[in-house]
Formats: structure tokens, C-alpha cells, sequence
């Protein structure tokens, strides 16, 4: 390669490099600083969330896009704290033991669910980047349901008044103070009643999608 060439590659490197820095500079500048995590999230923490979510289930419930919607309320407590996983970096983070009431609204005939779900949810504190944290979580418990798909005589039904979800969801936490965040993320959601309403009343219900969207306190 000529001297021309090599200047020029020089150039757009240093180029590229100037423009991450801003780049990473004007980021940082605009989600303001990362919380005290150990502080945050220290053991006995408790944690308050509401939630609301958007959900499709495909051709078992009428319509098409947003079929259903529910609203919970959180109550989660922090027994450990931070962990400081040194082998798996990774994984250091802070797990998060909650109940939650859930309310659940189907887009069929007015037809709702209601229960109380055990979660567990985990934050990954060392992929965090200043107030940003993802998370994960799961959760599972019984409820009630006047619901009722599928057909009257055959397999492919639904009905209450029992009616059991599990739901898992992956998302992003945004700090906007050192105790207060927002989270965004994807839901799924799975409903059954194991074959107690009875025979042939065995049929579930999955989300292929769902958005949730909440708000979390955290306080000693």
C-alpha cells in the first residue's frame, strides 16, 4: 500500500476513534451517572412495582394484534444483596423475591383472570452501562377465570373458574434516581387449568408476544 493509502486509513481510524469517544461522551452525558449499586440493592432492600402489559395470543383468542392486557402490583424483597460472582463475572448482580397480585383482561367476552404469582427476578448488575440494568424474571401461581375458548364437546378448550399462569420476562431497568427506576420489556405468559375444571378442559394459552412496561421503588 502507498504512503497515501496508509495516511488515509490512519486518518479514518483516528477518525473513527474521535467520533466514538463523543459518541460514548454525549451517551454517558445524557443517562446521567450509574447508582451506588451495593447501596441500592444492599441486603433487606425492599421493592415496590406496578405493570402493565400488552399481549397477543394468536388465532385461540378473537381479533388480531392486541388481544389481552393485565396490571400487577409488586411487592419484592432483596434477602442477599449484590452478588459478586468473581469467577463468572457476567452474573454478578442482585436477585429479587416478590408476590404479586394479577389482574387479566382477555379480549373474548369480557372474560378476566385473577390471581397471586411468586417471582423471582434477577438483575445483571455488571452488564449495566451507567443507570441502564437488564433483568430477567419468572413467576407462577394460581388463580380464578370465567373464561371459556374452544369447542363445546371436544379437546381444544379453556374454561375456569381455575386457571394457573407462568410467565417469564427480559428487559431493561432505566435509574432515573438512585431509588426510583422505569422498565421496559417482553412478556411471555402461558395459561392453564391442568385438567381440574374437568375432562377434556385440558387446553393452554400462550403469548407468541407481549410488551411490558413498569415502575419500580426501592427502599430500606
Amino acid at each position: 500500500m502507498s504512503r497515501i493509502g496508509w495516511r488515509l486509513c490512519a486518518l479514518t481510524a483516528a477518525a473513527l476513534l474521535v467520533a466514538s469517544q463523543a459518541w460514548s461522551f454525549d451517551l454517558d452525558q445524557m443517562l446521567g451517572p450509574s447508582p451506588n449499586w451495593n447501596s441500592v440493592m444492599a441486603p433487606g432492600t425492599k421493592v415496590v412495582s406496578v405493570e402493565t402489559a400488552l399481549a397477543h395470543y394468536g388465532s385461540h383468542v378473537p381479533g388480531d394484534g392486541i388481544q389481552g392486557w393485565n396490571l400487577g402490583a409488586r411487592i419484592g424483597w432483596m434477602p442477599f444483596g449484590v452478588w459478586h460472582v468473581k469467577r463468572v463475572p457476567l452474573v454478578s448482580g442482585a436477585m429479587e423475591l416478590g408476590l404479586e397480585p394479577l389482574f387479566q383482561r382477555f379480549r373474548t367476552k369480557n372474560q378476566n383472570y385473577a390471581g397471586l404469582l411468586a417471582e423471582v427476578r434477577y438483575y445483571f448488575l455488571d452488564l449495566s452501562y451507567g443507570p441502564l440494568v437488564p433483568w430477567i424474571s419468572a413467576s407462577i401461581g394460581p388463580g380464578g377465570s370465567d373464561i371459556n375458548l374452544g369447542a363445546e364437546g371436544g379437546t381444544n378448550r379453556l374454561t375456569g373458574p381455575f386457571l394457573a399462569t407462568i410467565r417469564g420476562e427480559v428487559g431493561e431497568y432505566y435509574f432515573i434516581a438512585a431509588q426510583q427506576a422505569v422498565y421496559l420489556g417482553l412478556q411471555g405468559e402461558h395459561f392453564s387449568n391442568g385438567g381440574l375444571n374437568g375432562a377434556n378442559r385440558n387446553f393452554s394459552l400462550n403469548t407468541p408476544w407481549a410488551g411490558v412496561l413498569g415502575y419500580s421503588w426501592f427502599f430500606k
